[in-house]
């Protein structure tokens, strides 16, 4: 069997690359090599990535409902992208609760590595600042949006670790385009 873990590394390896449609067939053509206890997990997961990626958000939301969370990696990535997904749809109250729910389940898991823990909790509280910007634009003044991205900005560099940085980043430099063009 292919290893589940060397598919999901195959396909977030595609998907950084930008070969969509090579992953796209990859992960369909590839499902039947899982061994067949992994198979619902694994091809929901990464089809749901490939969605993401592709901006095919209500599709993200579908698949990962089907992710059942019985290793902890995929609960965590589950997690992370279910964020980025609510973040993108600008789902408020869906990304503050799950920023909650995600925040108190890395808190109670005595499976996760605190290595994990920091990632992911830089994560959540960067993601969440980054949000709260996002929400302000039109309400707030250019100034205080800029100012607050630049204390952002400054705590990043200052952070020891953060999963997704580069998504992150990607969002923090649409926030300044927009707000250039304001």
């Amino acid at each position: 069997y292919l290893p589940e873990f060397h598919y999901k590394n195959i396909v977030t390896t595609g998907l950084r690359l930008k070969e969509n449609n090579w992953v796209y067939e990859f992960i369909e053509l590839n499902k039947t090599l899982l061994k067949p206890s992994a198979v619902e997990n694994a091809y929901s997961y990464n089809l749901a990535n490939y969605y993401y990626e592709t901006d095919q958000f209500e599709q993200v939301l579908d698949l990962l409902v089907r992710v059942e969370y019985t290793d902890i990696r995929y609960n965590l990535d589950a997690k992370a992208l279910l964020l980025k997904t609510y973040f993108d749809l600008e789902e408020e109250e869906a990304f503050l609760s799950l920023t909650d729910s995600f925040r108190q389940f890395l808190k109670r898991n005595r499976l996760i590595s605190e290595f994990q823990k920091v990632g992911y909790y830089n994560l959540i509280k960067f993601a969440r600042k980054t949000f709260q910007i996002k929400l302000g634009i039109g309400f707030e003044s250019k100034e205080k949006l800029r100012a607050d991205l630049k204390k952002m900005n400054s705590e990043i560099e200052q952070s020891e670790g953060i999963f997704n940085q580069s998504w992150l980043n990607v969002k923090i430099q649409n926030l300044k385009q927009r707000l250039r063009g304001l």
